[in-house]
């Protein structure tokens, strides 16, 4: 009982605080002006004569109003360039809040025979010229940032003239900027790669170590190329660095099996122990079925064979030749194959007990699969590998 009443009077205590909140007088008395307004225009749009709802319009939109304007003057004369995105977005609001008010008025209090005092301002000009002012000095500011040769800098810069490209689309060479704030700003990554195993490999090998897609790697600010592009500036360069080649003998497994066993060859006559033909109710002869001794010699083989593959995919700043990173990369490849033969009669097997003898038997004898084959098999291994390590470790690359 105790912790039902516990459950209720939380319960209430929601209720109440949730209606607190929503009510236009107290968001009005607790400065939140803008939701007082919001409030209560809902309320005077079903009823535009009801007076409490007049009076929080009326305050709360001259409180903020005076608000915005004391905000405005006092940003101005701080005299900081970077303040005109902040007042061109007050007169914006501003500008918004009028909009939502105006096409209830004139708000008229009956009782007291007056218009409420809301007074709409034009700020166009003053929209205008902050906005100007605000385009201006973002502009001013991400060449700076440009030509500072700062990656993260040139980023902030393309970002700021996103938003001169938003405030105006055609300003100035706000496209070119951005153009040249994209190339300064990206990191560029050549991946190549390097033998030092000491085992000669024909080029289509080291291709399939790299045989990435490098849009699957880059990301916004990170471009990965798997060739040289003329006239890209390139931060880092990726090796993935061959190590070590190794295949294992050639293991060759060989087992005999025996099968014996009786099957049904045919039929006979049935004859009784002296000899007779056993004959049925109508004197035809009766037929039996007809044993004989089967046998075989079934041979197993299994080969097996395995290429392993090892190196590292190494991370190096081109400007200061330094290696910023080694990650271990391997790979293996294995061949298993198997096949068996039989001598002698098949039906001597039975298709149950030696299913799998028999799915064996039908696999065609084969020999080992080539050193090259194989080690191919497993640069599509190791390229995985690689992959795995790019993605891994982005932030080495993202200045």
């Amino acid at each position: 009982m105790k912790k039902l009443f516990a459950f209720i009077s939380i319960l209430l205590t929601l209720v109440f605080t949730a209606q607190g909140c929503s009510n236009p007088k107290k968001l009005l008395y607790s400065g939140n002006y803008d939701e007082a307004i919001e409030k209560s225009v809902q309320k005077l749009r079903k009823d535009k004569t009801n007076e409490k709802y007049i009076a929080v319009v009326e305050e709360a939109f001259n409180k903020a109003a005076q608000r915005d304007n004391d905000r405005i003057v006092f940003l101005k004369k701080e005299g900081k360039p970077d303040n005109w995105r902040t007042i061109y977005d007050t007169y914006v609001h501003m500008a918004a809040r009028q909009e939502k008010v105006k096409p209830l008025l004139p708000l008229t209090y009956k009782s007291e025979s007056r218009t409420a005092n809301i007074a709409l301002v034009n700020y166009t000009d003053d929209i205008i010229d902050a906005k100007q002012k605000a385009t201006e000095y973002l502009y001013a500011l991400a060449i700076r940032k440009i030509d500072s040769g700062n990656k993260q800098k040139v980023r902030e810069a393309y970002r700021d003239l996103q938003e001169v490209k938003r405030l105006y689309p055609n300003f100035k060479d706000t496209e070119q900027q951005m153009q040249r704030a994209r190339i300064l700003g990206t990191s560029f990554v050549l991946i190549g790669t390097k033998n030092t195993s000491g085992i000669p490999v024909p080029p289509d090998f080291e291709r399939q170590l790299v045989n990435l897609n490098p849009r699957d790697l880059s990301t916004d600010w990170v471009e990965y190329h798997l060739s040289a592009a003329n006239n890209i500036p390139y931060d880092y360069d990726i090796i993935v660095n061959l190590q070590g080649v190794e295949v294992s003998p050639e293991a060759y497994h060989e087992k005999q099996f025996e099968r014996e066993r009786e099957i049904v060859d045919g039929w006979v006559y049935a004859k009784d122990s002296k000899g007779n033909y056993i004959l049925d109710s109508l004197g035809n002869k009766i037929k039996t079925d007809k044993y004989v001794q089967v046998s075989c010699r079934i041979t197993q083989i299994d080969l097996h064979k395995e290429a392993r593959l090892g190196g590292s995919v190494d991370y190096f700043n081109r400007k200061t030749k330094q290696r910023l990173l080694s990650v271990p990369v391997n790979a293996n490849a294995v061949y298993d194959y198997a096949y068996a033969t039989i001598n002698g009669d098949r039906n001597a097997l039975d298709e149950e007990k030696d299913k799998d003898l028999l799915r064996l038997a039908n696999n065609p004898p084969a020999g080992f699969m080539p050193d090259f084959e194989l080690i191919m098999q497993t640069a599509a291994g190791l390229q995985e590998a690689v992959a795995g390590a790019i993605r891994s470790n982005r932030s080495v690359v993202d200045d």
